[in-house]
């Protein structure tokens, strides 16, 4: 596997003067980062892909426990990942973000990832 490096700011960059690519292991753990960052319906020609925030965190109560069913179905589809080990949400205090953590066991291996 192989895809595009994404700084920070989920942008491209260039390193070197040449577009920086992530292969294998590194760039399935990008690939599982954003597949969490889609929010549901923002994929226009794919309305089923995605996590819905909106029905599961800006409501009356957040459901966590239905965010992590939602991004363990979403990470389960990603061609690589055998399975998802553990899924950790978190609430930052300080910068007021929900933030997760994820155990995946791939076809690379193990790899962790937050976002």
């Amino acid at each position: 596997m192989k895809c595009f490096a994404l700084d920070d700011n989920n942008d491209i960059f260039i390193e070197k003067e040449e577009l920086k690519i992530l292969s294998d292991i590194e760039a399935l753990a990008q690939v599982a980062m954003n597949v969490v960052q889609t929010t549901a319906e923002e994929i226009v020609l794919h309305p089923e892909r995605g996590i819905p925030y909106f029905q599961v965190l800006f409501n009356n109560r957040p459901k966590i426990q239905l965010l992590i069913n939602s991004i363990n179905l979403a990470i389960k589809k990603v061609k690589g990942v055998n399975r998802v080990s553990d899924i950790k949400i978190f609430y930052d205090k300080d910068k007021n973000l929900l933030k997760y953590s994820l155990d995946l066991d791939t076809i690379y291996g193990r790899v962790l990832t937050n976002g």
